[in-house]
């Protein structure tokens, strides 16, 4: 038996991407195993909910073995008639939605991080650098050789700080 847990987020090349874990005990302290990370072009509940079912089947992790399923708040994952939740939850009706509470405990960071000076100082200097580095012409030609040279590769990127409110928006 096991939990899953599906996010998704939009990486620094402006790709959506879907991630999978599971949660489980065996013999032991609780384990988390990451298991998959998925660029995708739709995403809808229906078209995320097919691609979680399908992902964990191709690992032979039956839905049938799951307790709990979790995902943000977003409409697309934990929407009550279209989203993953409601999805998997009309095919697996004993696979339980929770709420995952790691993403209140982050905004809360965020709003207090917000609140102290010289934590959002440093936020915002960090923004800046990010913001000159992304914007040299001489970075582009390097990234750019990089991939000519390196085919294979995908050059590192920077990545912004999260556009959760407070920080450096303020």
């Amino acid at each position: 038996m096991y939990s899953v847990m599906m996010d998704e987020t939009t990486y620094t090349s402006n790709l959506e991407q879907v991630t999978i874990s599971v949660r489980f005990i065996f013999e032991g302290p609780i384990e988390e195993w990451f298991l998959d990370i998925t660029a995708i072009a739709d995403n809808t509940g229906e078209a995320l909910a097919r691609h979680l079912i399908a992902r964990m089947e191709s690992d032979s992790l039956s839905l049938n073995q799951a307790l709990s399923q979790s995902y943000d708040g977003a409409g697309n994952m934990s929407g009550q008639y279209r989203g993953v939740q409601a999805r998997v939850w009309e095919q697996y009706p004993h696979v339980t939605y929770v709420y995952c509470y790691a993403h209140n405990l982050n905004h809360l960071l965020v709003n207090i991080c917000s609140q102290v000076p010289v934590a959002r100082d440093f936020f915002a200097l960090v923004e800046e650098l990010y913001v000159i580095i992304e914007g040299s012409s001489k970075r582009h030609f390097f990234i750019s050789a990089q991939k000519r040279h390196r085919p294979n590769e995908t050059p590192r990127q920077l990545a912004g700080l999260s556009d959760s409110p407070g920080i450096v928006k303020q």
